[in-house]
């Protein structure tokens, strides 16, 4: 009779550890390919000399070819007249 009791309480938690454990398999692979595809996106940024800008409407310059904010629109103005 005993037997029978701790099968039933031991029912629910091993459930739940099978649970968390298919839960991590299914995103595991998500996990591993987000830190490859971050540092790609950043050495695209650190590559780009931001030569196109658009200007949103709180007045940053956005980069048009990695999307680089480049902060207040008439700084990045400036900068620019200064290289030239």
């Amino acid at each position: 009779m005993i037997d029978f009791i701790l099968f039933w309480l031991a029912l629910p938690i091993a459930g739940a550890i099978y649970s968390i454990g298919v839960g991590i398999l299914s995103t595991g692979s998500k996990f591993l390919r987000l830190p490859i595809k971050n540092a790609r996106y950043r050495l695209r940024k650190l590559r780009c000399k931001h030569p196109h800008v658009w200007e949103t409407g709180a007045c940053d310059a956005i980069c048009c070819n990695c999307g680089k904010n480049l902060g207040f629109i008439q700084n990045w103005r400036d900068s620019q007249k200064a290289t030239k």
